[in-house]
């Protein structure tokens, strides 16, 4: 038998496998019917099990394996389609979306930091004249914003070597704000320092944890002490106050020239490709006509297999998943919950029904926005 005929033997069986799935799930929408009519559980764990135990008992303990990889995706798929049987909102209701627009020139944005930062520069080229403030922290920006006092917050959500910010996905779980929009910025560090000093002299280099990371081994190198400041232009301005000629910042260029610095050394990062993504949050759920990138929040059941069936659901409605990052859930006990990025517009009718689904499976659905990406 030549690859040709055993192709199309091959098609065949897959023919006849989706000819008994599709009456499957003929079968499962009649059983979910019967359950809504008696306002009964979609998801019945014991049946499943019955399930499983039946096909492994009938065709042997070698496709064990087998049997509970494609059940599982059955099952999943068929409670899902139960669920949406009995839907009584669409996705907007759901997620509290609305219409309208977003208002990127001239708006009040806070940033944290001081002048010169990265997240200013973020905030100017996500924003036409932007009216920027700054603020001590994170948390103070989340709240100016929660407060009604600004009206889109930008702050740096993961950098591609340093990785997640992860007290900003933190505050994104305690607030009800959404993500306007996105940008990566690409960041070049370098090294300043006092009129008059030298790198040979100096022995103490400041900047913000993330920055300190991002030229470890450029530091490390030097066998310079490490402090922290709570934002790279910070660290410039102090720099720049305290006039030491053995103290050095790590910051960008534009914050080392507004503070006065000399400039000891250029592009001091470790790796020359450092791109840090900020977002902006907004406190209004809008409906995004333009928007490219969805984000949310995905609470789970704490069982076996619970990650793979959110994924199963991502990938089945084939969407690309560009970001997965497990965060504590606050007050549990080693229980965890997801943020997930998305391509796709919240408009598309195949990411809609992946979303309800995603709602409809996990404990808790967060929607964090639909919003563009640069």
């Amino acid at each position: 038998m030549d690859l040709k005929e055993l192709r199309n033997k091959i098609d065949l069986a897959d023919d006849k496998l989706m000819q008994a799935y599709m009456e499957r799930v003929r079968l499962a929408e009649l059983v979910g019917e019967y359950k809504k009519r008696r306002n009964m559980e979609v998801l019945n764990s014991d049946r499943e099990q019955e399930i499983y135990r039946r096909l492994i008992q009938k065709y042997g303990k070698e496709y064990e394996q087998d049997i509970y990889s494609v059940y599982s995706a059955i099952m999943s798929m068929s409670r899902l389609r139960q669920a949406r049987q009995g839907a009584t909102e669409n996705i907007f209701q759901l997620f509290e979306l609305e219409e309208g627009q977003d208002n990127f020139k001239d708006a009040k944005t806070a940033v944290q930091g001081v002048e010169g930062a990265y997240s200013m520069q973020a905030a100017e080229e996500m924003f036409r004249s932007p009216k920027i403030s700054y603020h001590k922290s994170f948390a103070d920006v989340f709240e100016q914003v929660a407060a009604g006092k600004a009206d889109y917050g930008v702050v740096p959500i993961e950098n591609s070597n340093a990785g997640s910010v992860n007290e900003v996905y933190d505050l994104l779980s305690k607030f009800k704000l959404y993500i306007a929009k996105a940008k990566r910025l690409k960041i070049s560090h370098c090294l300043a320092a006092a009129e008059g000093a030298d790198i040979k002299g100096i022995d103490t280099v400041i900047s913000h944890s993330q920055a300190l990371y991002q030229c470890k081994d450029f530091i490390k190198k030097q066998g310079w002490k490490q402090e922290h400041a709570d934002n790279t232009a910070e660290a410039a301005k102090a720099v720049a106050k305290e006039r030491s000629k053995h103290k050095a910042a790590i910051a960008s260029l534009r914050a080392a020239k507004l503070y006065g610095l000399k400039i000891l050394k250029e592009n001091i990062q470790d790796q020359q490709n450092n791109d840090t993504r900020f977002i902006a949050i907004t406190r209004r759920n809008l409906i995004r006509k333009e928007g490219n990138k969805i984000s949310l929040v995905a609470n789970l059941e704490h069982k076996k297999g619970s990650l793979f069936e959110l994924l199963n659901i991502i990938s089945s409605c084939q969407a690309n998943m560009t970001k997965l990052e497990s965060r504590p859930i606050p007050g549990s006990s080693f229980e965890f919950q997801f943020y997930v990025d998305i391509e796709g517009n919240i408009l598309d009718k195949r990411v809609q029904n992946m979303l309800f689904d995603i709602n409809n499976y996990a404990r808790k659905t967060v929607f964090l926005g639909g919003y563009t990406e640069e």
